[in-house]
C-alpha cells in the first residue's frame, strides 16, 4: 500500500499546495514531531519521506505547516 500524503494542514496555513524548492518538514502518523527531509524540491522531499515512512512503518505522512 502506498504512503498517503496529507497536504491540508500547509494548504490551510499557506492557502496553496506545497510545491517548490526548499525546507520540507513531516510528521508521521499523527506523531507531532517534525522530520525534515534534505533541502530539496517538493517532490524529492516527498519521496524520502515515504523511504522514511517505510523505515517507520507508518501509513500516513503529513506535511508541516
Amino acid at each position: 500500500m502506498k504512503t498517503q500524503v496529507n497536504t491540508r494542514p500547509y494548504e490551510f496555513a499557506h492557502g496553496k499546495k506545497p510545491r517548490g524548492f526548499g525546507s520540507w518538514a513531516f510528521t508521521f502518523d499523527n506523531d507531532e514531531t517534525p522530520w525534515w527531509a534534505p533541502t530539496s524540491t517538493y517532490g524529492d522531499a516527498v519521496k524520502a519521506a515515504r523511504a522514511e515512512a517505510a523505515k517507520r512503518n507508518a501509513r500516513d505522512v503529513t506535511v508541516c505547516s
